[in-house]
């Protein structure tokens, strides 16, 4: 909407006199609104003594992320995010005057609870931490605190924070709640027969970034394996960050030796992860280049190596033959509805791509999939724009 807004401002019509517009009240000034709801703003053209100025006409005008807003001033919660609402009044003859406010589009109210790799067969002995997150109506993730509880304290205790406590062989359900909206998780105690723990691997060199799929097995007094049963994973040691996911997948950030440790019923194993620097450091020659009009914002290489995509913070994509890349080219485009084009990739064969796009002028935003069959003649082909009203920046 910056365009028209620009448009409008320099517009400067010499007519009749009128009562000069000194200022642009706007109502409110500031405000939050639930994703999917809507508010009802006011502007008032007032004069220099304070007055409204009754013939004035008031256009609105919204711009960032979440919100839209329509010629009566109704405001609709899109997604999160924040709206600058500009609001310009204009009389003939008179310069044109702007008011502004600032709207926050916030979350819904939580509707949905959902537990996160929630376990359902625990040796007893085993402690455990239960995480969930909450989520509105819409599918926004909310930052609610959630609070737990147990059904059966005698078999597993749970503290309001998700600690958990498997005591004794039986059932229990462990329900989680945010406000109104509530999740329940079911889980089975096992008496605990674990007599010794198995980690794989049991110890390994990795380089930063990369996953290291952990398994641990419970092995029982009489020798055979205890399948399906949840994990408590801890790291220890280094003066790095790492972390590892309750599934046991573990992540180094920065180099160091770290302690991974596995805990069943009280038992526990070890493993030793060396983390070592990625080097990913080398030199580059600039071989060519390909001057463009358009502001660039992503390029994507097709597979082929013939021809590259890239994206403008515009109406457009370019495609430019890259098969020379002493003397590249551009040789065709996508011309789309939009103001942003952001991210554009293909598919692995090379058969079909897609972009996304913020700003079009009908307020269907989404994304654009594209025919790239022929590299360096992509078509649109189809686009997405259902749920997407507000633009997507990522594909």
């Amino acid at each position: 909407m910056l365009i028209p807004l620009l448009l409008v401002l320099a517009q400067d019509p010499q007519q009749a006199a009128a009562p000069a517009i000194a200022s642009v009240e706007v109502t409110p000034a500031s405000a939050e609104v639930q994703v999917g709801h809507t508010i009802q703003m006011e502007a008032r053209a007032l004069g220099s003594d304070g007055q409204p100025v009754s013939t004035a006409r008031i256009r609105w005008f919204a711009a960032g992320n979440g919100g839209t807003i329509d010629s009566t001033g109704v405001l609709s919660g899109g997604f999160i995010g924040t709206t600058q609402v500009t609001v310009v009044a204009s009389v003939p003859g008179s310069k044109n005057a702007v008011g502004k406010a600032t709207i926050h589009i916030v979350p819904a109210p939580a509707a949905m609870i959902e537990f996160v790799d929630g376990p359902s067969r625990i040796v007893a002995g085993t402690r455990l931490t239960l995480m969930a997150a909450a989520y509105s109506a819409q599918g926004d993730r909310r930052s609610d605190a959630v609070a737990f509880t147990s059904s059966n304290s005698k078999v597993a205790s749970v503290a309001p924070d998700g600690r958990l406590s498997a005591l004794t062989a039986g059932r229990a359900v462990i329900t989680a709640k945010a406000g109104t909206a509530s999740a329940t998780l079911p889980v089975e105690v096992l008496t605990n027969t674990v007599a010794s723990l198995r980690l794989d691997p049991a110890t390994t060199s990795v380089r930063t970034g990369d996953v290291v799929a952990f398994s641990a097995t419970a092995v029982q007094k009489n020798g055979k394996d205890l399948t399906d049963v949840a994990t408590r994973w801890s790291i220890a040691g280094g003066q790095g960050v790492a972390m590892i996911s309750p599934t046991g997948s573990f992540v180094g950030e920065t180099p160091g030796s770290y302690t991974v440790t596995a805990e069943i019923g009280g038992r526990t194993a070890d493993a030793l992860v060396t983390v070592a620097a990625r080097k990913v450091g080398r030199g580059f020659e600039v071989l060519g280049r390909v001057p463009v009009s358009q502001r660039a914002a992503e390029v994507w290489v097709h597979p082929d190596g013939k021809c590259a995509y890239l994206t403008t913070i515009s109406d457009r994509v370019y495609a430019i033959d890259v098969s020379d890349p002493r003397a590249p080219m551009i040789v065709d485009s996508m011309m789309t509805d939009a103001r942003l084009v952001n991210d554009v990739m293909t598919t692995e064969d090379g058969k079909y791509g897609v972009f996304s796009r913020e700003g079009s002028s009908n307020r269907k935003d989404g994304i654009v999939i594209f025919d790239a069959s022929d590299a360096c003649h992509p078509k649109p082909i189809s686009a997405y724009t259902e749920t997407v009203s507000g633009g997507v920046h990522s594909s």
